[in-house]
């Protein structure tokens, strides 16, 4: 993309020229003369489109605004329009005259040449609209409430609005304020936090160096009182980073450290660290530390998609230094993140590609074409290097191509290709490291993804290497997937056999700088304490299945009570026993209508289910055969129907009751009562009659195991459940039952491409 149209708010692209003229609106041509005769002539007020040439906006206005139906029914029903360039033949004097400063500016004149309203700035069509509107009515015509103003009957309060939007409107932000003062001195200082009043200050007097904004400060508790902190907060960050150009010009490193502390003293922790960063990044701006700290704003603090794209692809044009496009790629996938949108996905895929991460690249690539099509951009180019990528992508027909060779050599191979390294740390007993082995890396979009953005590598940790390897880089469970940047150090890890399209977002995340896990641990340590970081780095330690306790109470403790519901805390409360603990438990449950409107039921449900099943086996075990008349009893089970559907909570009661009775006479039956009652897990019934098949010889209990296990079956028939009821048939002495149901296990076995050895040798067994 070589041009970014930020202010593309009405864009009516690719229509016929005839016909987006004749609905728009029609300029008469000929001298100031001639218009102001035929304005006069045909009664009409005139319509001035002051321009230059050059200016970008306002040929914009010309394609996009003026052609407008809507506008040209309007302008043309009751202006006489003129188009007049500023900068030849009787426009320099006509600017000098009407005190056009800046293009475009957009002139209202009476039928007799009287100016009457002006407007500065470039428009979309509906705000067009509404100039227009305000032009024909004296109500709102900026030099006529001007004169009014002047006059001694002066002007209302609805006027004074007026007035006050006309003059900001028409970029006479100094008169604004001189009348805004006026009113605000009329009004006294102990009524400025009302609303209207205070909307005046936030919108004239938004800067620091100013008396009102240190008169604001001053009685900050009683603005906060009337109009909320967030508000008010707003006012005060906005004042301080209006002063910030001054510092940043004056360059003077006393000033800078003073106004920094001028910030904290301000703001609270999180909008401070905001605004230092801003300060920090116009102070460095235009010195070689200019791309450390434009990374630290626009990473940690900036949520804007636009600012995020526009830095991004400035650094695609004029970069060349990997370390910096990886920089500017992240700023990119925040944007999008933040706004997807036809120019930051094809920002994102461009930098991508330049990074030679070609399975990034194209599916930013095909996301881009997809969103430029469906709002009628013209997505030429972005095809052109979706072709250019797909050209430079492996052909990965058969899912990922694992190179072979000792740890070393993969090292040196994946700085010779500029690509990261992928490991799957695996042990050749693992079932789980056997299914992704078999079903997910041969997946071909997942091959082709990982063939282009790494050196795949597989890795017995039980071999070789693979001991000294599991050591040092904490292998403790299996499959454990490894990614490393292509020097070898350890980048991101994750535990589990996801399913392709975990996979794949797994290594979106290592290809991130912003959530990659050991990138994320050095920062913690060096201090970053900021909200949205620690929510990165709680998330990566949950998939890696390393202890997030500390970073989860950090981060909770940070976050008001009032803002928990809120989807990304909550999320976060989910994710360890941390937010199951009773404080949080406590407020959820109180407050759970707000927690459902704000995240749904069905998430909800499941953190009282989480949250309700540790507290069934933290009383359930400190109970243990005492039975059930305890305080810590009732009141449990007055949670569990306040928590829980009335099925889910009478399915909790049961298991309670069974953790109770573990261990004494009464066992067996609560336990039976929570299987065949109220489990509908299949696993659940499998599990228990497994064990029970293993563990008793009372034909009682193990015909109680069947009804449970035919009950598993009912939920859903496998191998697994199949296998357990032909062995529960076979301790029975039911032969002719268990080696036709053995039978039917091996044959689903092998229906969902599975080992079934044992199974086997039960049958031999039977038959024997």
């Amino acid at each position: 993309m070589k041009l970014l149209i930020s202010w593309s708010l009405a864009l009516f692209m690719l229509f016929s020229a005839g016909q987006s003229w004749a609905q728009g609106i029609k300029f008469s041509e000929g001298q100031w003369a001639d218009i102001l005769a035929k304005a006069k002539k045909e009664k009409k007020m005139i319509f001035v489109d002051a321009y230059a040439v050059w200016c970008g906006p306002c040929k914009w206005m010309a394609k996009n605004s003026f052609p407008d139906e809507a506008v040209g029914e309007l302008f043309n029903a009751k202006f006489i329009n003129y188009k007049f360039d500023m900068e030849k033949g009787e426009g320099p004097e006509f600017a000098k005259t009407h005190k056009v400063r800046a293009y475009p500016t957009l002139l209202f004149f009476s039928a007799e040449g009287e100016l009457v309203h002006k407007v500065m700035g470039a428009k979309d069509a509906e705000a067009l609209l509404e100039d227009g509107q305000a032009a024909i009515d004296p109500k709102k015509q900026l030099y006529t409430l001007q004169k009014q103003y002047q006059s001694k009957k002066g002007l209302g309060k609805g006027e004074m609005k007026n007035y006050l939007d006309a003059l900001m409107n028409g970029g006479d932000y100094a008169g604004a304020q001189e009348v805004a003062q006026k009113q605000l001195e009329e009004a006294e200082e102990v009524n400025w936090p009302q609303e209207e009043n205070f909307s005046l200050i936030e919108e004239l007097f938004a800067d620091q160096s100013s008396p009102i904004y240190d008169k604001v400060l001053a009685k900050k508790a009683d603005f906060v009182k009337a109009l909320g902190e967030e508000k008010v907060n707003n006012y005060l960050k906005a004042g301080l980073e209006a002063g910030m150009r001054k510092i940043a010009q004056e360059q003077q490193e006393k000033p800078y450290l003073l106004y920094k502390e001028r910030i904290k003293s301000i703001l609270g922790e999180k909008e401070a660290a905001a605004s230092i960063s801003l300060l920090d990044l116009q102070y460095y701006f235009r010195t070689p530390q200019r791309d450390q700290y434009l990374h630290a704003y626009l990473n940690e603090h900036c949520e804007n998609a636009q600012m995020l794209n526009s830095y991004a692809w400035s650094y695609f044009e004029q970069k060349e230094e990997e370390k910096l496009l990886s920089m500017a790629y992240s700023w990119a996938k925040k944007s999008v993140a933040l706004a997807p949108g036809f120019a930051n996905t094809d920002t994102e895929a461009n930098l991508a590609f330049k990074l030679k991460r070609y399975g990034e690249a194209k599916k930013a690539a095909e996301k881009s074409i997809a969103l430029g099509k469906e709002n009628g951009d013209d997505v030429s180019e972005t095809e052109a290097l979706l072709k250019k990528i797909e050209e430079k992508m492996p052909k990965s027909a058969n899912g990922i191509n694992f190179t072979e060779g000792s740890w070393e050599e993969i090292k040196a191979l994946a700085l010779k290709e500029n690509k990261m390294i992928f490991v799957d740390a695996y042990a050749v007993w693992c079932g789980p490291c056997k299914w992704l082995s078999k079903k997910i890396f041969t997946q071909p979009q997942v091959g082709q993804h990982f063939d282009a953005n790494y050196i795949s590598y597989k890795f017995d940790m039980e071999k070789g290497e693979g001991p000294a390897f599991a050591e040092k880089h904490g292998v403790q469970a299996y499959p454990t997937l490894l990614f490393f940047s292509a020097d070898g150090e350890l980048l991101h890890k994750t535990v589990g056999a996801p399913d392709a399209p975990q996979l794949i977002a797994e290594s979106q995340k290592a290809l991130d700088p912003n959530k990659q896990l050991f990138s994320l641990k050095k920062r913690y340590e060096k201090g970053d304490r900021q909200p949205e970081f620690l929510r990165n780095y709680i998330k990566a330690l949950d998939a890696a299945y390393e202890s997030n306790v500390e970073e989860t109470r950090l981060y909770l403790g940070l976050i008001p009570e009032a803002e928990w519901k809120q989807s990304e805390h909550f999320e976060i409360m989910m994710l360890t026993e941390v937010g199951f603990e009773q404080k949080y438990f406590d407020y959820i449950l109180a407050h759970k209508e707000e927690f459902v409107a704000e995240n749904g039921e069905e998430t909800v449900e499941e953190y009282m289910k989480g949250a309700l099943m540790s507290q069934v086996h933290l009383v359930g075990e400190a109970q243990n055969g005492k039975g059930t008349k305890s305080q810590e009893y009732k009141q449990l089970v007055k949670n569990l129907n306040e928590g829980l559907s009335k099925d889910l909570a009478a399915y909790y009661t049961a298991m309670l009751n069974t953790i109770i009775h573990n261990g004494t006479k009464k066992e067996f039956k609560y336990l039976n009562i929570m299987l065949l009652e109220h489990s509908d897990s299949w696993q659940e019934l499998n599990e228990v009659a497994w064990s029970y098949f293993q563990t008793e010889d009372s034909k009682k209990k193990l015909k109680a195991a069947l009804k449970w296990i035919n009950k598993s079956i009912e939920l859903e028939e496998n191998y697994y459940n199949v296998d357990t009821k032909a062995n529960l048939l076979h301790k029975l002495g039911k032969k002719k039952e268990a080696l036709a149901t053995a039978e039917k296990a091996v044959e689903l076995a092998k229906a969902q491409g599975m080992e079934a050895e044992e199974t086997k040798a039960l049958i031999e067994k039977i038959k024997g």
